[in-house]
């Protein structure tokens, strides 16, 4: 009787061991976790330090913000004495954030699809960090809505578009900005600064802009952040917004932008909108 106790017992370590995950023929080793680096200083719209992981996947660097949702920003520094990595991207999770937008030598805006339950990694482009590129702005949020406003018609729109398709060559026609949008908080220095704006685009592409011809334009959404509170908040003090429609060829295009960073504000915005402007204007 010991002795088939004795063999019962024998058998039953013998598949107890058989049972473990590591000794079982078809067990895989799990894939190890990916080893955290710094190669960026990272730093919160408040200039308080952040901390989300950097990983690299084989030479693409990525910035894990897996954990953010809603709205927020980083700035990404090269720390002294260091170069850009070949390829920077982010991490982020389906559905937790709507876009990341990008601000370096350039701004990208990349929309995060909704769908799924992995993390998903989006790449940035190569044009956006040159290898003297100071910081890289990184802004995650919503989709921006900028608010709808009638256009009343103007009496000389004919006479004006006729005119347009006359102006000489490497000319394109002056603005002629005027608000429309509601009950906004405006600011005077919004105009002459897309004014300025838009001639300094036309004159780095060789254009000249006409004294005798104007294009109508309307200011139909602006919304300013307090400088103090914008760089004291960053993001946590909403965006700056502006939308303008112009008329032009018979057509009315919109052309709009934001800033929700800590850094860049409305004079910015007024340089974007008004390159976009002139973009639209030249068929760009």
């Amino acid at each position: 009787m010991k002795k088939h106790l004795a063999l019962i017992a024998g058998c039953a370590v013998l598949l107890a061991g058989c049972s473990t995950p590591k000794i079982w023929p078809f067990y895989k080793k799990p894939k190890p976790a990916p080893e955290a680096v710094h190669e960026l200083n990272l730093l919160n719209n408040d200039g308080t330090p952040a901390n989300y992981p950097q990983y690299w996947k084989r030479n693409t660097l990525i910035i894990d913000l897996s954990g953010v949702s809603g709205a927020g920003g980083v700035a990404a520094r090269l720390p002294e004495q260091t170069a850009w990595p070949v390829r920077v991207g982010v991490r982020v999770r389906p559905g937790s954030v709507e876009q990341i937008e990008v601000q370096g030598e350039e701004r990208n805006v990349l929309a995060v699809r909704k769908d799924g339950v992995d993390p998903i990694d989006i790449e940035f482009a190569p044009s956006v960090f040159r290898k003297t590129t100071a910081a890289i702005y990184i802004n995650w949020g919503f989709m921006p809505q900028f608010a709808e406003a009638v256009i009343e018609s103007a009496p000389n729109e004919a006479a004006d578009t006729a005119r347009a398709r006359t102006l000489p060559p490497n000319t394109v026609p002056g603005l002629n900005i005027v608000w429309n949008c509601g009950d906004c908080k405006r600011n005077d220095k919004v105009i002459p600064l897309m004014i300025l704006a838009y001639r300094d685009a036309a004159a780095q592409r060789k254009l000249t802009v006409s004294d005798a011809v104007s294009v109508p334009v309307w200011i139909v959404d602006f919304r300013q952040r307090n400088p103090g509170i914008r760089s004291m908040f960053g993001i946590m003090a909403g965006k700056d917004r502006l939308g303008v429609k112009v008329r032009f060829g018979g057509q009315v295009f919109d052309v709009s932008d934001y800033e929700a960073n800590a850094w860049l504000g409305m004079n910015h915005l007024c340089e974007t909108v008004a390159k976009g402007t002139l973009d639209k204007i030249t068929g760009r």
